[in-house]
């Protein structure tokens, strides 16, 4: 329900796979409600991640809408939070915090900010 948006105290808003899934750079339409939710997150400061992103079509939309964080199998099936520090670190893009806890890749060229 949007009424907890403003209740409950949280940073970080997923968008679920079933609007990722749906998703088509040729139907310019199908982003429309992608678009609203990360200028809704936006406007009320929180981080959006798209999650069940499973193909570089849907990697390179999310981007194009402004998603700039995201998980799914095209990046890589699931991983400790060790392995995932190690990834990201090797990749060299984005500092890794000691106490870093990464549940999400980031989207393939796009900075990290904290």
């Amino acid at each position: 329900s949007l009424k907890y948006l403003g209740e409950l105290p949280f940073d970080l808003l997923k968008i679920d796979r079933y609007f990722i899934r749906s998703l088509d750079p040729e139907q310019p339409s199908s982003g429309e409600l992608i678009h609203t939710i990360l200028s809704m997150a936006q406007n009320i400061g929180l981080k959006v991640v798209a999650e069940g992103i499973e193909t570089k079509k849907h990697s390179l939309a999310l981007q194009e809408l402004g998603c700039r964080f995201g998980q799914g199998y095209y990046f890589s099936r699931p991983i400790g939070p060790q392995a995932m520090e190690s990834l990201l670190a090797s990749q060299g893009s984005i500092p890794i915090p000691a106490s870093s806890s990464l549940p999400s890749a980031i989207l393939p060229g796009l900075p990290c900010q904290g």
